[in-house]
């Protein structure tokens, strides 16, 4: 007799195995029926692909958190919890990485060095979570400081970034204040769609975290409901705002960065609060280090039922140019830190969070489905990421494309990539690669145009090479085809940009 196998959800023939499970399974069908066999096998393969899945949650109250209690329901179907985990620092355990990514695109002089100064004043507790990695991005992004718990140092580059930005600083005359850099839709698509490439190509196992120094902007006219609106995951109008905001936070939400963004402002407590932290003594002192006996400055804090600093938080979000903020942030389970007393308290915060792994079926089409964690007794979600991915996402092949074909170089790619175009047919090919066939997409667009089209063939066999010719209907005026090649189940990728005869 065959065990009793427990069923996933409501999928017909979809069974939660192990490995060991798996194979104590097929052995007696082999044994059996050896030619019947070998094609339920196939079958049977394509249909148990299960993994798993390790989400990052806010507990509730109290705190403690047991995988009996949970509920965790990935694309709208109950799956099984192996088991939970705190993810705070003990004895030698720093699990986080952490990102410090200041877009000098998007921001304002003013905001990164408050930004900066804010983050610097935090070094510690940063270094107490896990590794720190400071990037800048002018218009690419450069990383200035790589996997360090080295709080000092990270105080002294933050210091410096501080301070370069106060020498650009250039007030404008009351009455003509320059528009937030990140109205400009193009400049906005263009530095999300780098940030989402560089995140891509960064280690991790999923406790990461991102602090993603930029400025809101109001809504463009006629978005305001499309940013503010909850994401169902149905499209947006290419090249509009909402469109780019949307499709980076799934990507963040769906790889695991919670994202927490920061259009920061100096509020009068805040300046009273740290005029004694100027810059020679952040640059000295702040954070300390582990290996001399220097010490953080002591920078007092007023307690949290100050009516002042309960006013500026409130402020950060009731602000219209908060809005676009809150859709790249919420669904990945972060938020926008506006103000000092802020700031703190998230990055403690991020030590509290447990780990949640289940399991669930792999589908390698490379699309996001919604994961919710939940108590029987709770009427909401615990606070925790709103997307996940069994494979490369397609936001991320359309960032990658869009870079490619505006002229950018994009790194990281594996997989060797030709194109060639003749009339409206684009023929591709890669380049023999060892490893495992799977499906292949395949993601096309024109020169600084915003949409891409994906197409997904299924069993690339890449071992001696591959190609396929796509049918295209290419814009009026296009001077530039990119394609971006992705082999879903090795996660491998690669790009080609193919010049059109004007």
């Amino acid at each position: 007799m065959f065990p009793t196998l427990p069923t996933l959800g409501t999928l017909p023939h979809r069974w939660n195995l192990s490995p060991a499970a798996l194979i104590a399974f097929a052995l007696p069908l082999l044994v059996s029926a050896p030619a019947a066999a070998q094609d339920q096998t196939q079958t049977f393969k394509a249909e148990i692909q299960v993994r798993e899945i390790g989400l990052i949650v806010e507990p509730p109250e109290g705190g403690k958190i047991k995988p009996s209690d949970l509920l965790v329901f990935d694309g709208g179907e109950a799956r099984q919890v192996l088991k939970a985990e705190p993810l705070r620092a003990e004895g030698s355990s720093r699990p986080w990485h952490i990102v410090l990514y200041f877009d000098q695109v998007l921001a304002s002089p003013e905001t990164a060095r408050g930004a900066a100064l804010s983050l610097a004043r935090q070094a510690r507790e940063l270094t107490k979570l896990g590794t720190v990695d400071i990037v800048v991005a002018n218009p690419a992004p450069r990383v200035m400081l790589s996997a360090t718990t080295d709080a000092s140092g990270i105080s002294t580059l933050l210091s410096d970034i501080a301070e370069q930005a106060r020498k650009k600083i250039n007030p404008e005359a009351p009455g003509r204040e320059a528009a937030p850099p990140a109205a400009n839709v193009a400049a906005l698509r263009s530095q999300l769609d780098r940030l989402t490439a560089f995140l891509a190509g960064q280690p991790g196992d999923g406790v990461q975290a991102l602090f993603l120094v930029l400025d809101g902007f109001p809504p463009p006219p006629g978005e305001a409901d499309l940013i503010t609106a909850p994401d169902a995951g149905s499209p947006l109008p290419p090249g509009t705002a909402a469109a780019s905001l949307r499709e980076t936070s799934r990507f963040l939400s769906a790889s695991g960065w919670i994202t927490f963004a920061m259009p920061y402002r100096d509020t009068q407590p805040d300046r009273e609060r740290t005029a004694m932290a100027d810059m020679d003594r952040i640059r000295v002192q702040s954070g300390g280090s582990e290996h001399t006996n220097s010490a953080p400055p002591v920078v007092v804090m007023r307690p949290n039922k100050d009516p002042l600093q309960r006013e500026s938080v409130a402020d950060v979000f009731t602000r219209p140019d908060s809005a676009p903020l809150m859709a790249l942030t919420q669904p990945t389970s972060g938020t926008i830190l506006g103000v000092e007393s802020q700031v703190r308290p998230a990055i403690l915060g991020l030590g509290k969070r447990w780990r949640v792994w289940y399991q669930a079926p792999e589908a390698l089409n490379g699309k996001l489905h919604t994961v919710e964690v939940r108590l029987p007794s709770a009427t909401a979600a615990l606070r925790g990421q709103r997307w996940v991915k069994s494979s490369p996402s397609e936001e991320l092949d359309a960032s990658r494309a869009r870079l490619l074909a505006a002229g950018n170089p994009v790194s990281g790619g594996a997989l060797k990539v030709d194109a060639t175009a003749t009339g409206s047919n684009l023929r591709v090919r890669v380049a023999p690669v060892s490893g495992a066939s799977g499906p292949l997409r395949l993601s096309v667009t024109y020169d600084n145009r915003s949409d891409v089209q994906h197409t997904v063939l299924a069993a690339a066999s890449l071992g001696e090479g591959w190609e396929h010719t796509l049918t295209l209907q290419i814009p009026t005026g296009a001077t530039r085809i990119s394609v971006v090649a992705e082999d879903l189940a090795g996660s491998r990728w690669g790009g080609a940009v193919v010049d059109l005869p004007r």
